[in-house]
């Protein structure tokens, strides 16, 4: 049996923007885009009928704001999974990421970035924008001896998450099921501190 599709809607003001993510979306066999809205507003009413599994937010939305409009969402559907999308690369990742946000991303990302973000957080993880890791990087600097926290299994899969496999990928080169395999994924992100498989890279790349 097929895995079903990740279900992605996306809330973003400007038509290009929107029509860009559409047309990415549709070219991967996983994903089934399934609306667009210009407003959190619109959002709010959307997405109870139409029940997508990850929300791509603008931030810099027309009235309410991406952070308050993915507050009021998640409240009502505490299991939809949200991606901040934006040109922001300040202090509002934190305040995002505070409020509920499951990932960050920026406009100018690669494709590539995107699409794998989506993927990680329809899986139960923490996704962000390689720019965003880097610009976060200072904040990693003083976890010297972070990976001491980590038992053999954890760093087993840290440095599976460092080669970029995905979940499906590791249950079966561990011949582990998914679900263990998602713990111990929030188990290494608990212990490093960090939110997102970029992030976790950051760390250890600074302690090897």
């Amino acid at each position: 049996m097929n895995d079903p599709k990740i279900r992605v809607s996306i809330v973003d003001d400007e038509p290009e923007i929107a029509e860009l993510l559409k047309d990415l979306i549709a070219g991967e066999p996983d994903m089934e885009f399934v609306a667009s809205y210009t407003s959190a507003e619109e959002a709010y009413i959307g997405v109870a009928g139409t029940t997508p599994n990850v929300v791509i937010m603008d931030i810099g939305l027309p009235g309410e704001s991406g952070i308050s409009g993915m507050m009021r969402i998640k409240q009502k559907f505490p299991n939809l999974s949200f991606l901040m999308y934006t040109i922001w690369e300040n202090e509002r990742v934190f305040e995002a990421l505070r409020a509920g946000a499951d990932g960050y991303i920026l406009k100018r990302d690669e494709t590539s970035s995107v699409l794998g973000a989506i993927r990680d957080v329809y899986h139960g993880l923490s996704a962000a924008s390689p720019y965003i890791a880097r610009m976060l990087f200072e904040s990693f600097r003083g976890k010297k001896n972070a990976l001491e926290a980590l038992n053999q299994q954890e760093m087993e899969i840290l440095d599976l998450l460092k080669k970029g496999k995905m979940i499906k990928a590791m249950s079966l080169d561990l011949n582990v099921s998914e679900s263990k395999i998602k713990r111990i994924i929030r188990g290494v992100y608990d212990k490093l501190q960090v939110n997102s498989r970029s992030e976790a890279i950051v760390v250890y790349l600074n302690n090897i």
